[in-house]
């Protein structure tokens, strides 16, 4: 007899895609060494701007944003399908899959400083803050995505009617 208690895979979306590829031999190792290319020049690139240093703690900090970038995207463009996330990660690799998670930030900054016009944050200060409460941290669980529905909601019903748009 069973409990009927159904444990769900918390882990990212994105590491679940990783292993159902390389399981289903739909990628191989030098596809998945691609990707980790991909993601450490990323994260070079994030840390750089973002911390203007590249030291180890700055770089690793790096990394889980990216991480977390990376999983807005995939979740947000798949409809948090495993199938569908499959199908982008071979098709756009992790720097497009990252495109179209900045995408969705760069979005939410601009409802953000829309709602918060008396806000002495720069656009720059606003994407840091919303890279850094998406970031994807091993061994926490990510609320990234819920963090980003919240956001993505509050911000768009504040701007709701302006405009004369309702």
């Amino acid at each position: 007899m069973t409990s009927g208690i159904i444990k769900s895979d918390s882990r990212l979306l994105l590491f679940r895609t990783l292993e159902y590829g390389f399981k289903k031999k739909l990628m191989d190792n030098a596809f998945l060494n691609g990707l980790k290319k991909q993601g450490s020049q990323m994260s070079f690139a994030f840390a750089k701007r973002y911390y203007n240093l590249v030291y180890e703690p700055y770089l690793r900090h790096a990394s889980y944003c990216v991480l977390g970038v990376i999983n807005i995207g995939l979740t947000v463009s798949s409809n948090n399908r495993l199938d569908n996330a499959i199908d982008l990660v071979l098709q756009k690799g992790y720097v497009g899959i990252f495109r179209e998670g900045w995408t969705r930030i760069l979005n939410l900054v601009h409802y953000a400083r829309n709602a918060e016009r008396l806000s002495h944050k720069t656009a720059f200060e606003w994407e840091k803050d919303f890279a850094e409460s998406f970031s994807a941290e091993p061994g926490r669980e990510w609320i990234g995505y819920d963090e980003y529905l919240v956001n993505m909601l509050m911000y768009c019903n504040s701007n709701r009617g302006k405009n004369g748009t309702d």
